[in-house]
């Protein structure tokens, strides 16, 4: 198609189909169609496929609600909405408030959401692969069992079930309404990271990879100053991951600054804060 506008403020041009290519495909005489290879792409272990694995029973069963009425994000049934006035009640700060629950590092989970047919879901440092729900697809094949997301509202179904590994962080991890009038009004909370930081989950895929590229050199984990734990790794407070070559990451603080400049709402730069 072509056509165009005059410039701003003035009006545009109609379209006009406009022939730009012509294919002319012509068979071979006594050709063979060749045999294309099977391709298997390397996922990253992150986003390892997860639908054949065990879950541990222990680790099964939780439940995200999406309450809109209540402007408050509930893990079974329980939780409070984190506004202004309740996290700072009794003289407490966001910093203080409570966890909706506590899973650890390095395991694999399985969580229902609840509420996603009006609110988009949105959980921050851990994708999650769906592995369940009403129908097999929805939105003309946008939301599909099997898909990795980090992000869901799926307007044709109220309920979906994700599967999502802890790998590696532990701390805050933030989930919350994505309609940001919600999540100032309360629709917010986060689920503790509890367990070794660095911990990575052993029972999936054998050819995933976790370093920053397939073949890369491992990435050396260093999170502190003085202990070492292991081959190249250093635990401790306050220092940064490195990979072979010595190239630096990026410390929490200036990451925690970076995202706080680049829009998010004031809960979630504290919740941020508590992790320098």
């Amino acid at each position: 198609m072509g056509g165009g506008g005059a410039g701003p403020g003035a009006a545009g041009g109609d379209a006009a189909a406009v022939d730009i290519m012509s294919l002319h495909i012509t068979e071979t005489s006594g050709g063979t169609t060749p045999t294309l290879p099977t391709t298997t792409v390397a996922r990253p272990c992150y986003l390892q496929d997860l639908q054949s694995l065990t879950v541990p029973t222990a680790n099964a069963g939780g439940a995200i609600t999406l309450n809109g009425g209540g402007r408050v994000v509930q893990w079974n049934g329980q939780g409070t909405s984190m506004t202004y006035a309740n996290t700072h009640a009794g003289g407490n700060t966001a910093q203080t408030w409570d966890p909706l629950t506590t899973l650890t590092a390095g395991q694999l989970y399985e969580i229902t959401v609840n509420g996603i047919n009006a609110h988009p879901f949105h959980i921050h440092i851990s994708p999650v692969q769906i592995t369940s729900m009403a129908a097999n697809s929805y939105g003309g094949g946008y939301w599909q069992v099997g898909d990795w997301h980090d992000t869901l509202m799926i307007s044709d179904t109220n309920q979906a079930t994700f599967r999502t590994i802890t790998d590696r962080f532990i701390g805050k991890m933030v989930v919350h309404c994505h309609i940001l009038e919600h999540e100032d009004e309360g629709m917010m909370a986060f689920i503790q990271i509890g367990g070794t930081e660095g911990a990575a989950y052993s029972g999936g895929s054998s050819t995933c990879y976790s370093s920053a590229f397939v073949g890369a050199a491992t990435t050396t984990v260093t999170t502190g100053a003085g202990a070492t734990t292991g081959a190249g790794a250093t635990t401790g407070a306050g220092a940064v991951a490195a990979n072979t070559t010595g190239a630096a990451a990026p410390s929490s603080a200036s990451s925690a600054s970076s995202v706080c400049l680049a829009g998010f709402t004031l809960l979630v730069c504290l919740l941020l804060g508590t992790l320098l």
